[in-house]
């Protein structure tokens, strides 16, 4: 082989690897920005595209967590949550819901490391993970929109639940992860201002009547008859038992119907226009409840048929300490003669 030979030779080698080099590194750069470009087309994307088209379809709304699932289901024009014995769903939640999967798009790309979902609140909650799982469906049962969501600090994040590939988004949802958020439970709204006398009977039987004087516009209950022997020796735990209706704020509800023991206390709040609320206390083996009725004196009777309506039917459970305003040991209270 002659000296000239060989450098030719060399010369192709070198220039053969050159381009293998090259096309390798051609392939690699086609296939990083196909997957970024995936990422950009899909970067100001609706979410759930063609929803707000088929949102008169829209029938339910399930929501799976790694420690709850619930199912919100229309009934007419009104939303209900199914595992709270289908009481009503709070309308403004709705609607901000509707808007919601309407609006919300896809913004800049995240981690494709499913170790890492967790910290962007988009663990498969089917598997534990911090994740909300939500899937819009028809009443035929056609899915709309399914996405894993989650919320970390003020931005909200999802995923495709059949793909690893997280993204932040651009919109913003409803709270998910308590089902008691959705609940429309506020059945009475009564200012203190307008209270004027309770009637409490106690678990041990032991009945009270407290009553604000009528020269006196600050909350001082004090006992009135046929109690007016009886000295006050809490008047803190007065006024919070006198207005405890007020103050009502129940954390979750189920049917009347369901309740399983019988009522171990007695409330009733007395306003200064002739409205009566009864509220009956119950230990239920779930958790403490109680029921409401309203009776109003005179023509109309506008304000206690608006609470029956509402309340008429359910049982409202409450924590262990806004229940025992409403079933406050009288002892606690005042010293008998």
């Amino acid at each position: 082989m002659t000296a000239a030979l060989a450098v030719r030779r060399r010369r192709a080698a070198l220039g053969l690897a050159a381009a293998t080099a090259a096309m390798a590194a051609l392939s690699l750069f086609s296939a990083v920005s196909s997957r970024g470009g995936d990422s950009a087309e899909r970067s100001g994307e609706l979410v759930f595209p063609g929803f707000a088209d088929r949102a008169a379809e829209w029938t339910a709304l399930r929501v799976r967590l790694a420690d709850d699932a619930y199912m919100l289901e229309r009934d007419g024009e009104t939303w209900r949550l199914v595992e709270a014995g289908r009481h009503p769903v709070r309308p403004e939640r709705m609607t901000e819901l509707a808007q919601g999967l309407a609006e919300l798009r896809w913004a800049e790309a995240k981690t494709t490391d499913p170790d890492k979902f967790d910290r962007l609140g988009l663990g498969d909650p089917a598997e534990g993970g911090a994740g909300a799982f939500i899937e819009a469906s028809t009443a035929a049962g056609d899915v709309i929109g399914a996405l894993i969501t989650g919320r970390r600090t003020d931005r909200i994040y999802g995923r495709r639940p059949d793909e690893t590939r997280a993204f932040r988004l651009r919109g913003d949802l409803p709270p998910l992860y308590t089902r008691s958020a959705w609940l429309d439970l506020k059945a009475v709204d009564m200012a203190a201002s307008v209270v004027e006398a309770v009637r409490l009977t106690d678990e041990a039987g032991e009945e009270l009547f407290l009553r604000r004087p009528l020269d006196r516009s600050d909350r001082a209950f004090r006992p009135g008859p046929p109690n007016d022997d009886d000295q006050l020796i809490d008047p803190l735990a007065a006024n919070a038992a006198a207005l405890a209706l007020t103050r009502l704020a129940p954390i979750d509800v189920k049917p009347k119907d369901a309740l399983a023991t019988t009522p171990v206390a007695r409330h009733v709040t007395s306003t200064l226009d002739g409205l009566e609320v009864e509220a009956l206390a119950f230990r239920e083996p779930d958790g403490l409840f109680i029921t409401l009725y309203a009776v109003e004196a005179g023509e109309g009777a506008v304000r206690a048929s608006t609470i029956n309506a509402k309340a008429e039917g359910w049982a409202y459970e409450l924590s262990e300490r806004d229940w025992r305003e409403f079933a406050a040991p009288v002892g606690t209270i005042v010293r008998r003669p």
